[in-house]
């Protein structure tokens, strides 16, 4: 659970702001990754939140689950942003798995939570806790200064 210091706003210093029918949304990057994803024993993984250069809210940490993923990794990193968010906030991530399932949290008629890992249970809640326009949720390509990434181009 974030305090006080951690928490984001429109007020928080050097937060980059997209608008949307003219109301601000905190930008906010997020990132998740495996290493050996395909070993029981070794896969490892890690996430990160990102607000901007240098900023005090920027984070990462590892991935404390015994079944790493690379979904879960991603999946961590927007649940650690929603939780920051005491504003609109716009999430961009570039796994598309994360977005079409944070997609589907906020209509209406796909609210079941059979079957979900702890962080998708708690990104359903928060989701629902909000009002419908509270989180944006954005798709972003990856790997874009890698000269063998076709992404976005």
């Amino acid at each position: 659970v974030p305090n006080a210091g951690q928490i984001c706003t429109h007020t928080t210093p050097r937060l980059a702001n997209d608008y949307y029918n003219e109301v601000p949304y905190v930008r906010v990057f997020t990132d998740g990754s495996v290493l050996f994803p395909d070993s029981l024993t070794c896969a490892t993984g890690g996430w990160a939140v990102y607000y901007g250069p240098a900023h005090p809210n920027n984070h990462s940490d590892g991935l404390r689950s015994v079944h790493s993923s690379s979904f879960r990794a991603e999946a961590r990193a927007v649940l650690h942003a929603m939780l920051h968010a005491a504003c609109h906030t716009l999430i961009c991530t570039d796994c598309k798995g994360v977005i079409r399932w944070c997609h589907r949290q906020q209509d209406e008629q796909s609210r079941a939570t059979t079957r979900m890992g702890i962080s998708r249970k708690y990104i359903a809640n928060l989701i629902r806790q909000q009002p419908c326009d509270w989180f944006k949720f954005n798709w972003v390509p990856s790997h874009l200064e890698d000269p063998r990434s076709t992404n976005g181009r």
